[in-house]
């Protein structure tokens, strides 16, 4: 299999590179953490990044073949050529000048070749081993946020992702688990140093863990769908900043489960059914130092559908309800200053016509 693909995207130069401002606590220890030209209000540095725009232009050109034997072990051999160019161009010149000077980030450039490999062997009918290689590219994003001093542009981050394990079929019940081990270089993130915001790439993350899945039937009216995930996060490797070594990634959860049940109910109505459960997060840095942890959180979760055969096609009725508790929680942090509040209880119903 060959396939080519190529995207093209420009920004909008009414609203390109506007920051996603936040709320930040005023240091006056270090009033110069805010890094805008002295002299010139929020309003016109925004102006000024307003005068320019960027355009993306991506190249992906991909092949795999599956190659089988007698049934039993099935080998997949691919790859994946990525080119990424993004271009800054100025827009509105006459305007720079009197909203300030702001220089955007240099002209990106990168490509790669991406090797993969798997591999599936059937035991029998009900056990299989199978085990992967993967390798990921993905080009550095320089922060727009007039409150962090970028040391970018980067290299590119570059991953190698390895998994193997086994699975378990019954028919009725698939159960799968793996033992996985992901390793990434030149991550970029954004941490504190000296009371001031930095961006920059963090040399090596590891994360190695496993996962257990499993779902099916239980009866003829009733599916399930369980998960459960071990992640042991750390930073190996980060000369700009050896302090964060052995520190976890803000944001990584060692701990996540899931259960979710459906029921349906045609014996009371044809079309109708229910389903509900629980997903657990544990707790988890909130930044790069790790100076604060969010707390875990268990969220419940619902929903009704009813599906009808109308004219010749099926409409879909469901009302899904989130958070039923109403749980107060944390779902995401940048840092101390910039922590993301979870959704309290929340329902919405969509109608849904195929045909």
């Amino acid at each position: 299999m060959l396939d080519v693909k190529e995207a093209t995207k420009a920004s909008d130069s009414d609203h390109a590179y506007v920051p996603f401002l936040e709320l930040y606590v005023f240091d006056l220890a270090n009033p110069d953490r805010f890094i805008i030209e002295e002299g010139q209000s929020l309003t016109d540095h925004l102006q000024s990044i307003r005068n320019y725009r960027f355009d993306n232009r991506e190249l992906g050109v991909y092949f795999q073949d599956l190659i089988s034997w007698d049934e039993k072990l099935y080998i997949a051999l691919g790859g994946r050529y990525a080119k990424f160019d993004r271009e800054w161009r100025q827009v509105g010149a006459d305007d720079v000048a009197a909203a300030g000077d702001w220089t955007p980030p240099d002209d990106l450039h990168d490509e790669t070749f991406l090797p993969r490999f798997g591999v599936v062997y059937r035991i029998n009918e009900h056990w299989s081993l199978f085990a992967s290689h993967t390798q990921s590219f993905a080009p550095s994003e320089v922060s727009n946020d007039p409150l962090v001093e970028s040391r970018c542009p980067c290299d590119p981050e570059e991953g190698v992702s390895e998994e193997v394990g086994f699975k378990w079929n019954d028919y009725d019940v698939l159960l799968t688990v793996s033992l996985y081990q992901i390793t990434k270089q030149n991550v970029l993130q954004t941490f504190t140093e000296e009371g001031s915001l930095i961006q920059d790439a963090i040399g090596e993350v590891e994360s190695k863990g496993f996962e257990l899945d499993v779902s099916g039937s239980l009866t003829d009216t009733t599916n399930f769908l369980a998960s459960f995930a071990y992640t042991d996060n750390e930073i190996t490797e980060n000369p700009q900043n050896v302090s964060l070594e052995g520190n976890s990634q803000r944001n990584v959860a060692p701990h996540t489960a899931r259960l979710f049940v459906t029921q349906d109910l045609n014996r009371f109505l044809d079309g109708l059914s229910v389903g509900g459960g629980a997903h657990y997060i544990d707790s988890r840095p909130g930044d790069f130092e790790n100076s604060f942890n969010m707390g875990s959180y268990l969220l419940y979760d619902m929903f009704v559908r009813y599906r009808l055969a109308v004219g010749g096609g099926e409409l879909n009725i469901q009302l899904n309800a989130e958070n039923l508790t109403d749980e107060e929680y944390y779902y995401g942090a940048k840092n101390a200053n910039a922590v993301q509040v979870g959704r309290p209880r929340f329902a919405r119903m969509s109608v849904a016509y195929a045909f």
